[in-house]
């Protein structure tokens, strides 16, 4: 028996025999891990107490990692009798006194305003204040049934005492979006990195060029999330040529650098190969971005860098969550079938690209080639829904009236998104009121 030396004394415990109570019936594995995965993950189960004699007053299960040197934390439980006490934070800081070097880990399910700001209150106190998310995957590697938001203390960590606003705040903006739901965020690419990339599509070696945009939070302002990239590239790769014409093996997102915007270069000098006068997004750029859309969950958009414009690509606000909810379709019917419409819906309009155009000619090229792709549809759920959204901000000179949605110039100022995006994205962001 371990003592806690604050909180009038109360004793601790740990041990592997289940307290016979009404309130509270523990099972090995915390009922989340089975005796199999225990033992296949390289886990220890333990209970940890609080009691007055024979009295139980608080509890949780253990579950014990000692390769990863995390502890997870289930199930932490109060008697009805002694709730609002202080028996949990006795129970949480004895547990970090016995296990100094861990790093201890638990989830909570969002609850009522009241229920949230109370735990917000403990776990905020006692510094589990890291790696806020919501998640379905425990440290361990088991993916769960359900999300749930997760709370993380790191023993070496600089203590803050004032942790409980912020992990309030991230609480509530979590607790208020349901799975797969989409916020609007903003993210501003800065002219220098633009101006860098612009470089790529100059060059005179016929290869396009790929690379990952790193991110960072900026703060939450008017209702939105505010995030700004990095200032030069740093993750690039060569294209190829290959059997199917000239392609580029996009570096892989990044989510614990942020690196989460992919894009490649239409490099100018292969207009001229293919006698073409624009670099419109191809058909597999399309297909390739949805797959990884749906495929890799924190990819944000994509952007293809042609000489007279940048094109973003996007999907629209509800197509993942449709996507992923349905049951009618395998996901690669769905890609099928969106390929099919590329290739009906936007092989005529890329035709146009092989003849000489006048300036006029192009930018009506560009916004004909816009509306086409408004025209790609998925039946989902009953309802018919547009796939993608393509924003061009373009780099022709001339006395053309700009179109709604294209800005002219686009190399020469910062570029500003406005996109929708899963609130998973919102992991490690502070909002800001």
């Amino acid at each position: 028996m371990l003592s806690a030396n604050f909180r009038r004394n109360v004793p601790y415990v740990l041990g592997n025999n289940a307290p016979n109570n009404k309130y509270m019936k523990p099972r090995q594995g915390a009922g989340v891990y089975t005796p199999e995965e225990l033992t296949r993950y390289g886990l220890q189960w333990e209970l940890a107490c609080v009691k007055r004699g024979e009295i139980i007053d608080a509890f949780a299960e253990l579950v014990i990692n000692s390769r990863l040197h995390i502890i997870e934390i289930y199930n932490v439980y109060t008697h009805p009798s002694v709730r609002r006490l202080g028996r949990a934070s006795v129970l949480l800081n004895a547990i970090k006194r016995r296990y100094p070097e861990y790093t201890l880990w638990l989830g909570i399910v969002p609850e009522s305003r009241a229920i949230n700001n109370s735990k917000a209150t403990l776990y905020g106190k006692l510094n589990f204040t890291s790696n806020i998310k919501i998640t379905n995957t425990t440290p361990s590697g088991k993916k769960l049934p359900l999300k749930f938001i997760q709370l993380v203390y790191k023993p070496n960590k600089m203590r803050n005492n004032n942790k409980t606003e912020k992990v309030k705040s991230k609480i509530e903006a979590l607790s208020a979006v349901k799975p797969h739901q989409q916020i609007s965020i903003v993210i501003t690419i800065p002219a220098s990195y633009l101006e860098a990339v612009k470089r790529f599509t100059n060059i005179n070696v016929p290869t396009e060029t790929g690379g990952t945009i790193a991110v960072k939070y900026a703060g939450f302002s008017r209702g939105i999330y505010q995030f700004v990239g990095q200032e030069t590239p740093t993750r690039t790769n060569p294209g190829f040529i290959g059997p199917g014409g000239h392609a580029v093996q996009i570096p892989p997102i990044d989510v614990d650098s942020k690196h989460l915007i992919t894009w490649h270069t239409h490099p100018k000098i292969c207009y001229q190969l293919y006698n073409a006068c624009l670099g419109l997004p191809s058909i597999p750029d399309f297909i390739s971005f949805l797959r990884n859309y749906i495929e890799r969950p924190k990819e944000i958009c994509t952007l293809i860098f042609a000489s007279e414009a940048i094109y973003v690509i996007y999907i629209k606000r509800g197509i993942k969550k449709a996507i992923l909810e349905q049951t009618l379709q395998t996901k690669q019917q769905i890609y099928n079938n969106v390929s099919e419409q590329l290739m009906e819906i936007l092989q005529p309009v890329h035709s146009r690209e092989m003849q000489p155009l006048t300036f006029n000619q192009k930018y009506k090229l560009i916004n004909d080639f816009k509306n086409a792709v408004n025209r790609i549809t998925l039946e989902l759920g009953g309802v018919k829904k547009q796939v993608f959204k393509l924003e061009t901000h373009i780099n022709l000179y001339g006395n053309a009236r700009v179109a709604r949605g294209s800005n002219l110039n686009a190399y020469g100022r910062d570029l500003v998104l406005k996109v929708p995006y899963d609130v998973d994205f919102l992991q490690n962001t502070k909002r800001r009121r």
